[in-house]
């Protein structure tokens, strides 16, 4: 079955610094069963609510999420497309747009408060 998040291989050995504890568990053994897109979002659901997010989460607003926020830190377009297992461009580019919509927001919020003094 591939990888839900579209990655292959073995894990970045300085991501795996970020995880946590696994309290005695192998690092081949699977943290949550996510082979079903449905376990993952009821998995996501529970999370949320029990951290308090009352806003609706799902696997497809947190790859929209990583997408658009790796874009605004300044990841370029290629890399964000294969980590999100894009096989064209063309897919990555809408969020790109969304990123570049809040940069003309944030332009034109310092041109208005320019026209104001």
């Amino acid at each position: 079955m591939p990888n839900p998040l579209g990655l292959s291989g073995e894990p970045n050995q300085s991501a795996l610094h970020w995880l946590p504890e696994r309290n005695g568990c192998k690092p081949s053994q699977k943290v949550f069963e996510l082979t079903i897109l449905g376990v993952c979002n009821r998995y996501l659901k529970k999370m949320a609510a029990d951290a308090g997010i009352t806003k609706n989460v799902s696997f497809h607003s947190g790859r929209h999420t990583f997408a658009v926020l790796t874009l605004a830190a300044g990841g370029d377009l290629y890399t964000v497309g294969k980590l999100l297992g894009h096989t064209s461009i063309n897919s990555t580019q809408v969020y790109a747009d969304v990123v570049m919509e809040t940069k003309v927001e944030a332009i034109s919020r310092i041109s208005n408060y320019f026209s104001n003094l």
